[in-house]
């Protein structure tokens, strides 16, 4: 059974630095309009960590992680890791902050 960390606040801020560095994205976007998302999924090559713009809907983003992953997008839902579901229509910003993490069920 892995180890509790002792500061969970600092290894929730180091979860989210390190998916900053591991995203990938379109370099088109400026870097001040980035949020990087760690998606997790049980279908396809899952966990991947993509960036995309904050003023995109969380459908692009779903899309392109599914891409990504070999799987189809049709039919996911998103949630937060918390549980709590996430509007495909909204914007990114408007619902998660960079190195959020996404679990696609669906």
């Amino acid at each position: 059974m892995p180890e509790k960390p002792k500061n969970p606040a600092l290894a929730a801020k180091l979860q989210r630095m390190m998916v900053r560095k591991r995203a990938t994205g379109d370099e088109g976007i400026p870097e001040e309009s980035r949020i990087a998302l760690h998606f997790e999924c049980i279908e396809g090559n899952f966990p991947i960590d993509i960036f995309v713009g904050d003023f995109q809907v969380l459908g692009v983003a779903v899309d392109l992680a599914t891409r990504r992953g070999g799987v189809a997008s049709r039919g996911f839902r998103a949630k937060q890791q918390s549980g709590e579901e996430l509007d495909l229509n909204s914007t990114v910003a408007g619902q998660l902050q960079s190195g959020d993490t996404v679990v696609l069920q669906r």
